[in-house]
């Protein structure tokens, strides 16, 4: 019953976001838990967020931007210092991956993540993008 109500849960938020969001029910020790979420914008750009949390190293958020066919972003975010070292010490190994693959990656930069500031008269629905022409309806 919890995984189904996790798929509805993700469903749910695709059809809202106007994106595909994914649950990440994989049997994978290290991971806490994790999402995927993937949007197409009308210039052919996709983006592709990957939030994880590894009981290791802690919140990692993957944006990822893929644009002209095969050119592709990636921002790295994390807090945890051993992580973001593992990365820079891969990074030659994940290009020359990419490039086998045909993907030539533009941009590979490693971030501190935002920190998000909490007010009490913040508004939920400050970051609504106005393009989205969506409605939602509930019946009872």
């Amino acid at each position: 019953d919890k995984l189904s109500l996790q798929i509805d849960n993700y469903q749910l938020q695709s059809y809202l976001s106007n994106s595909a969001s994914l649950y990440l029910p994989f049997d994978w020790d290290d991971m806490e838990n994790g999402k995927i979420e993937i949007k197409h914008s009308e210039d052919d750009t996709f983006f592709c967020n990957i939030d994880l949390k590894l009981k290791e190293y802690g919140e990692v958020n993957l944006k990822l931007a893929l644009y002209d066919t095969n050119q592709l972003n990636i921002h790295i975010y994390s807090q945890n210092d051993e992580f973001k070292k593992i990365v820079r010490e891969n990074l030659g190994e994940l290009k020359s991956a990419l490039i086998d693959a045909k993907i030539t990656p533009r941009q590979i930069k490693i971030f501190e993540p935002k920190i998000k500031q909490t007010s009490p008269y913040a508004s939920p629905y400050e970051n609504i993008n106005d393009d989205i022409k969506m409605g939602f309806e509930i019946k009872i």
